[in-house]
């Protein structure tokens, strides 16, 4: 997937496929499971971090008290290969 041109805090939506953990902790049984095999598709609303060779950086919060020296919580990153759609947010 092609990122569209981004700079460091401009808000997107990102819309991806998460490899999820259904948090299963007995057995099930087969037939059962083969009944919930659907993909896990999100929406997630951050800011732009950066990129790497295989993932998009996004962090959720920041704080802008002191505009030479802000502070970012939140950071999260997500597989490049798991985006289906990313849509820049105006300011």
């Amino acid at each position: 997937m092609r990122l569209p041109k981004l700079k460091v805090e401009d808000p997107v939506v990102v819309e991806w496929r998460d490899a999820a953990d259904l948090g299963d902790e007995s057995w099930t049984d087969l037939k059962d499971a083969l009944k919930d095999t659907r993909d896990m598709p999100v929406s997630t609303i951050g800011y732009y971090l950066g990129e790497t060779e295989h993932n998009l950086w996004l962090f959720s919060n920041v704080e802008h008290r002191d505009k030479d020296n802000k502070s970012i919580t939140g950071r999260m990153q997500i597989p490049l290969g798991c985006i289906k759609k990313i849509t820049k947010l105006r300011k």
